[in-house]
């Protein structure tokens, strides 16, 4: 209905002055256009932003590349102990395989398995630790296991041995930890 109003009106302009009136066609814009002023407004808090956000990544990197832990120094300063350069010194059967290692701050366990059976792990062992220096404090036995603790100067070390069912196979548990 709009539109044949519009058109009748057009006519009787068109009439009435002798010109056809070109009128531009209404676009309606709902965005409001940003001004210089906003613009700059927007920029300057992204830069804002950015650069504080990159600031705290580089002092937090530097703070953290600089930063010495007494833990750590600790550690660097007793270089008399490592379990697991200790585990790894002692002598292995001929034969065996290491299935895992496990270390802590504390104590290191190693596992090991090899093809004999566990009173010939334990004769090797109770050898190879007396000949190291250290001294065997507890050995017992139960059905399923054989547990000797040895304790040296600065540590105390736990092997267990276990014999895998129906098999020859004897699992070897070393725990070496300090005092």
């Amino acid at each position: 209905m709009k539109k044949k109003k519009q058109k009748t009106e057009e006519k009787i302009n068109e009439e009435s002055t002798g010109k056809k009136k070109v009128e531009k066609p209404k676009v309606e814009n709902n965005t409001k256009s940003k001004t210089n002023p906003d613009i700059f407004n927007t920029v300057l808090k992204v830069f804002l932003i950015s650069f504080i956000s990159v600031t705290t990544i580089t002092g937090s990197y530097i703070y953290f590349m600089s930063h010495k832990p007494k833990a750590l120094k600790e550690i660097s300063e007793n270089k008399d102990f490592n379990p697991a350069r200790k585990a790894l010194e002692l002598p292995r059967m001929q034969g065996t395989t290491e299935i895992g290692i496990n270390e802590t701050e504390k104590q290191t366990q190693i596992t090991l398995e090899v093809e004999k059976k566990p009173e010939e792990v334990r004769t090797f062992y109770t050898n190879v630790m007396k000949d190291k220096g250290w001294t065997r404090i507890s050995s017992t036995n139960t059905k399923d296991s054989l547990v000797d603790k040895f304790r040296s100067e600065k540590q105390q070390a736990t092997i267990s041995i276990s014999q895998k069912e129906d098999s020859e196979v004897s699992v070897i548990g070393i725990v070496l930890e300090n005092k």
